[in-house]
């Protein structure tokens, strides 16, 4: 993790070097090891150094090429450097300390805006080209790395967070109100925008370039649905995920600094403990932080814990979940975040950041997210019955009652009926089954029946003012009757991962830690999404193929675990027991804040409500999004006048 900033003036105005220099001071907390920048007429841009690997820590940035052709600042780390150097007909070995910045740099001077197509890992990075006077921007396949710009046509800004762009005080700061309102709803489909109009973020996969006279941003990679993967047999493709996954953390494992494995005991985050344990050099120091909730013991995973320590033989490091409250230090974390983006249960991790930075680490691997990596072959079912095989069918369908207790009988026969016999009926007969059948067909639900399905919570001229209701029609509609692999597909190429992986990244540059992700590595996921659902979804257990590939590895009571932990009740215990007072005293006034956008009648009441634990688990998530962003509102987070 780094930071990097940078100004170009497209009408031709000498840059300001001052600008950058505040760009750079308010992203300290990124790059605490060191800063350089560089200017020469219209551009300039900067950077601050995190050292983590020796490369970074020979690395000086910005670095330009022998004829000054070409000038980078990077966010990055790059894991094909032997590939890569072989490539670009370097002369002698590839040297540790040679910066993956220089390889990103001798890349484009080599295939220019075909360079992101050749680059494995995660990167963020701009380059000034003199000879063409424009600025190339990339952002790897993901979106683990940011970058945020704004374009107009007289000036071009961009950096690592939102509150660099900001350090140029007469930029327009209206609000974004459909990003208000993805907010509001959990709908995260857009990729580019933010909570201010004139900020945009780079999407993850595309490329950006910007001249005097044209801005234009392209996409340079994508998951292909349409490809399904040909192995001689189960074991063949069992062999690959387990080579690939070992090589995804492998290769984020290069620090010279302790790493710690951030571990909830569940299926995704004990394989990349367990997995790191075995693939590390013996020298390299190894340690797991977890939250346990000992006075929550339906929501105590520390059994999980234990087993993954003593199979792995990583030191395990436990933080109580519940010594406080979702509010503590949120003027602090929404400076970071920039927006009023943070999960209602987000204080857990920033508690494991804090542990791990007291610890010595500068580098955390995280599971997020490998619930959309590996799949959990939802539809198989579905395909099975379309394709008439009902025995396999049936065979799924009983794995589900040994391990969730669901009765067979009935969806067996709905299914048999909607995906076996219904399409094969006559039309005249299914116009008579539909006449004598009509009186006893359950009625439609009434349009206000689920307000997460309605947003009923929401003013309805704010709805129509930003089409979120058409939008939302549209998306539903492309979602009925997709294979198993297209839902998948949708999954993983969503709006939510890149939504999600800027909240852990700004949460850990907070500590100064470089947050790595082995399910984000681009050859996992495209092995992933086109293996056969059938190693998806085996006999009712879902990410079969990480299951029975990493059986090994992973002690059994966690590979065989059905079900993930509600942590439901540690959100309510944590405003009980912590926040009460606060949101006894503030939720009105956060209500009051955002009223041009929410029903208020809708929300009346929430706060005694919660005080009596009257409200259901999805009254708890409005509530929480309704208090985080009306504080937001309230304290004008978004001046960015407090300390980093």
């Amino acid at each position: 993790m780094s930071a990097i900033a940078g100004v170009f003036y497209r009408d031709g105005q000498p840059v300001e070097s001052n600008l950058i220099q505040k760009m750079l001071d308010v992203l300290r907390h990124r790059g605490p090891d060191g800063e350089g920048a560089w200017s020469g007429g219209p551009a300039g841009l900067g950077n601050r150094i995190l050292w983590t690997a020796k490369s970074g820590i020979a690395e000086k940035l910005p670095c330009w090429d022998s004829s000054h052709r070409a000038i980078v600042a990077a966010d990055c780390r790059l894991d094909n450097r032997e590939e890569l150097w072989r490539a670009l007909e370097c002369n002698g070995p590839l040297k540790e300390e040679t910066p993956d910045s220089r390889l990103i740099l001798e890349s484009y001077l080599r295939w220019g805006e075909d360079c992101p197509k050749r680059l494995l890992g995660d990167f963020a990075f701009a380059i000034w080209d003199q000879q063409k006077r424009r600025f190339f921007c990339a952002r790897d396949p993901f979106g683990v790395k940011p970058i945020y710009f704004h374009c107009s046509e007289r000036l071009f800004l961009f950096a690592s967070e939102i509150k660099g762009i900001l350090q140029e005080k007469r930029l327009d700061r209206t609000l974004d109100e459909s990003w208000i309102g993805d907010f509001l709803t959990g709908h995260w489909e857009d990729k580019t925008h933010t909570i201010y109009r004139a900020i945009r973020r780079l999407a993850p996969a595309h490329t950006l370039i910007v001249d005097d006279r044209a801005f234009k941003t392209q996409q340079y990679w994508s998951l292909d649905p349409e490809r399904e993967l040909k192995c001689s047999d189960d074991e063949e493709c069992f062999e690959e995920f387990r080579r690939l996954f070992r090589e995804a953390v492998r290769c984020r494992l290069r620090s010279e600094y302790p790493v710690g494995s951030m571990l909830s005991g569940g299926l995704d985050s004990s394989s990349i403990s367990c997995v790191a344990s075995a693939v590390a050099d013996r020298s390299q120091t190894l340690f797991s932080i977890s939250s346990v909730f000992p006075s929550i013991p339906q929501c105590d995973e520390s059994r999980y814990i234990q087993a993954v320590a003593k199979k792995s033989g990583i030191q395990a490091h436990l933080v109580d979940g519940s010594a406080i409250g979702l509010l503590h230090e949120y003027k602090r974390k929404l400076w970071h975040i920039d927006q009023p983006l943070t999960g209602y249960n987000g204080h857990l991790g920033w508690n494991q950041l804090q542990r791990a930075r007291d610890l010595g680490a500068r580098v955390i691997l995280d599971g997020t997210d490998g619930d959309s990596t590996v799949s959990y072959g939802n539809g198989y079912c579905r395909e099975l019955a379309t394709a008439g095989q009902w025995g396999a069918l049936l065979q799924e369908l009983a794995g589900a009652v040994s391990m969730h207790g669901i009765r067979t009988v009935r969806p067996f026969l709905r299914l048999v009926w909607t995906y076996g016999l219904r399409p094969r009926m006559p039309e005249r007969l299914m116009k008579v089954r539909k006449l004598v059948g009509g009186r006893r067909q359950k009625p439609e639900p009434p349009e206000n029946a689920n307000p997460d399905e309605r947003w009923d919570y929401l003013n309805a001229d704010f709805l129509n003012r930003i089409g979120l209701i058409d939008l939302r029609k549209q998306e539903e509609a492309q979602k009925r009757f997709i294979s198993s692999r297209d839902s998948h597909w949708k999954l993983v190429s969503s709006g939510r991962l890149p939504m999600l992986l800027d909240l852990l990244e700004h949460c850990a540059s907070a500590f100064g830690i470089e947050c790595r992700l082995p399910f984000c590595d681009r050859k996992l996921a495209e092995f992933c999404l086109a293996v056969p659902t059938r190693l998806k979804r085996h006999r009712s257990l879902d990410r079969y193929i990480m299951r029975h590939s990493l059986g090994d590895v992973l002690p059994k009571e966690v590979s065989q675990r059905p079900l993930k932990t509600d942590l439901t009740d540690v959100f309510v215990q944590a405003i009980k027991n912590h926040d009460r007072e606060m949101w006894k005293n503030q939720y009105g006034h956060s209500l009051k804040a955002i009223e041009p956008y929410i029903d208020t009648e809708f929300f009346r009441g929430f706060s005694e409500r919660f005080s009596r634990g009257a409200l259901n688990a999805l009254e708890l998530r409005l509530a929480w999004r309704s208090m985080i962003l009306g504080l937001w509102f309230r304290e004008k987070i978004f001046s960015h006048d407090l300390p980093g």
